[in-house]
Order: C-alpha cells, then structure tokens, then sequence
C-alpha cells in the first residue's frame, strides 16, 4: 500500500523551507508522496513550492492537490506544470478542480458553468501537456496558440473523482 501526505496546513506560513523540511520528514517517515493545495487567495503557488521542494527531497512523488482551474488559464498552466515535470520527471502530478464558488468570490471570478468550464479547460489543458499543440477552439478559451515544443512525456494529471458527469 502506498500512503501519502498533505503538508497544505503549511502553505499559510510561507515558508518553503518549512515545507521541504515537512516532505523530507514525510518521506523518512515512509510516505510514498506528498501533495499541496493551491490556495489562490493566499499562500505559497504550489506547484512552485514543490518545484523547490523536489531540489532538496528526493525519494518521494510531489503533487498538486489542487490547483483551481478558474482563476488560470490551460495555456498558462501547462507552461508551469511542464515546467516543474522537467525538474522532477516521473515524480511531479498536476491534480486541478474547480475550487469554490466562494473561494472564487473572494477573487471577483464567477462560478458559472463549472462543469463547463473544467470539461473545456481539460480538453485543452490535456493536449498542450501530452503533445505540441491545440485542438479545440473553444467558447471560454478561443484562442489557437502554436506550442514551440514538440511531443513530450508529460506529467500526470489527477482530478478529483466527485463529480461522476466529469
């Protein structure tokens, strides 16, 4: 069985230090990985955070647990997930979800449409970070960037498995 832990409690002190210190205890103490939320409204940016972290720490899988998909954009996000995949290959997995609607108040960002939102954000979010490329010309996000990198082996994703529509 493999267990891992979430060290977000730790997000709020901003420290990154303190962070790496909590994942090298976590690892040592057996835990397989170990996972930060992304809190928009405040905090440390996780996947930053855990770029860092994996420098120091090695031996243990890092993710995301999660990043909200409204107040980023796919392109964006792929950028910074593929990022943080090359510095921690086979090690770093991306979880995104929606967040709360009023976690996204607290931003001025509506809720509308989650469903909507996630399903189109995924479908391009998914191709930018597997191959070069965009698919879908969509309603939220209509634009058609060109990547400069070609195929890769990209991170994993995780999505929370609440919502059987998704």
């Amino acid at each position: 069985m493999r267990l891992g832990i979430n060290g977000t409690g730790l997000v709020q002190k901003a420290s990154v230090q303190a962070i790496v210190d909590h994942a090298g205890r976590a690892r040592d103490d057996g835990f397989s990985s170990y996972w930060l939320a992304e809190h928009p409204t405040g905090g440390f940016d996780a996947i930053t955070t855990l770029a860092l972290v994996g420098q120091q720490v090695a031996g243990i899988e890092l993710g995301t647990a999660i990043v909200p998909t409204f107040p980023r954009h796919p392109m964006a996000l792929a950028g910074q997930a593929l990022t943080a995949h090359s510095v921690l290959p086979g090690r770093f997995t991306l979880g995104v979800g929606l967040s709360h609607a009023p976690m996204m108040a607290q931003l001025g960002i509506g809720f509308e449409k989650p469903i909507r939102h996630l399903r189109e954000f995924l479908s391009i979010l998914m191709p930018l970070l597997e191959e070069a490329g965009w698919p879908l010309k969509g309603k939220l996000f209509p634009v058609r960037p060109r990547c400069l990198v070609g195929p890769r082996t990209c991170a994993r994703c995780w999505l929370p498995p609440w919502d059987p529509r998704l």
